[in-house]
């Protein structure tokens, strides 16, 4: 993350994971959280017969949040702010007393718990998208994106071989890379495959990389 965020400023949104701490402590950057991390471990309590009137609890006001979320969709990011800053932040601090309540009786390692302790640490980051209309109330949309990596990584544990997984992950890499640049992955490759045997510089092959204003020919 410090070499991935070098020169970043500004928000990063992110889940609990920790790895990013000391890139955002260097730059400085304001930590933004993700609502969806939080109301996953809440649907995995309401699943178990201890956690379900929590989970069950925890559900609702996750969806009166994401119901505001819905209809503010297409506001400017003033008005976005202005109806967080109106509607959200009463019923987020209605939920944060009623998960202070209840913190010390759930057991901490039970699912219903673990959901608990996660949100309340996450709490200052699981809010903050409330401070600015240009924030989303979660990331979803970028594990959408990234989905296809994280299933073809669990894919290529089972390669026959390391050049084979090498080669796997090289070609899945440049076909998604094209896609989340709003290029079509067989015209990129028709078009990198005509151009390759020319490329004889550094310069040349990097080119060819699969981003937008690169490959239209």
């Amino acid at each position: 993350p410090i070499e991935l965020l070098d020169g970043f400023s500004g928000y990063l949104q992110i889940d609990g994971y920790q790895g990013y701490s000391k890139a955002i402590e260097t730059f400085e950057l304001k930590r933004v959280g993700c609502m969806d991390h939080s109301r996953r471990k809440f649907k995995s309590a309401f699943n178990t017969s201890k956690g379900k009137s929590i989970g069950k609890k925890a559900l609702i006001y996750f969806k009166k949040l994401y119901k505001i979320e819905e209809k503010i969709n297409d506001e400017c990011v003033d008005d976005k702010k202005r109806i967080r800053q109106e509607k959200s932040l009463p019923i987020l601090k209605e939920m944060k007393e009623w998960l202070d309540e209840i913190r010390y009786k759930v057991a901490p390692k039970s699912e219903a718990g673990k959901a608990v302790i996660y949100t309340l640490n996450q709490w200052p980051y699981l809010i903050r998208y409330c401070e600015d209309g240009h924030l989303n109330i979660s990331n979803a949309w970028v594990e959408n994106a990234i989905r296809p990596f994280a299933i073809g990584r669990k894919n290529h544990l089972f390669s026959s071989s390391r050049d084979g997984a090498h080669a796997s992950a090289m070609f899945y890499s440049l076909i998604e890379t094209a896609k989340a640049n709003d290029l079509e992955p067989l015209a990129y490759f028709n078009n990198l495959l005509e151009k390759i045997p020319t490329a004889e510089t550094l310069e040349d092959y990097e080119a060819l990389l699969p981003l937008k204003p690169q490959v239209q020919s």
